[in-house]
């Protein structure tokens, strides 16, 4: 069976941010308390391009390399879901490394 499904809850889709990314070896965030922690909290890099792109993930809120902001459901402690472009796509968490039903791989940077 296909891993891509629709989601049973509502999601968003992304819109556009003006905001910097963290540079590899600079702090994500600036004040923790300002931020909401989650399972998937981090600065993630493509695993076939490491360094290349860097994509943040903090609380519920995906924010792309380019600014753009995509929130994700948790589907489990090591799963979410997240629709982009009217797909919707899952990922799981396996260690130090996101694997999408779509075939990509992430690592996690910091």
């Amino acid at each position: 069976s296909s891993i891509r499904r629709r989601a049973s809850a509502p999601l968003r889709g992304s819109t556009r941010v003006h905001q910097q990314l963290p540079l590899p070896g600079q702090r994500l965030f600036d004040n923790a308390a300002q931020r909401q922690s989650g399972p998937f909290d981090g600065c993630w890099t493509h695993k076939k391009q490491p360094g290349r792109r860097m994509e943040v993930i903090r609380g519920d809120t995906l924010v792309w390399h380019e600014g753009l902001e995509t929130k994700i459901a948790l589907r489990g402690r090591d799963r979410f879901a997240m629709e982009l472009e009217g797909e919707v796509y899952f990922a799981q968490r396996l260690g130090n490394q996101l694997i999408w039903d779509d075939g990509d791989a992430w690592i996690l940077w910091q």
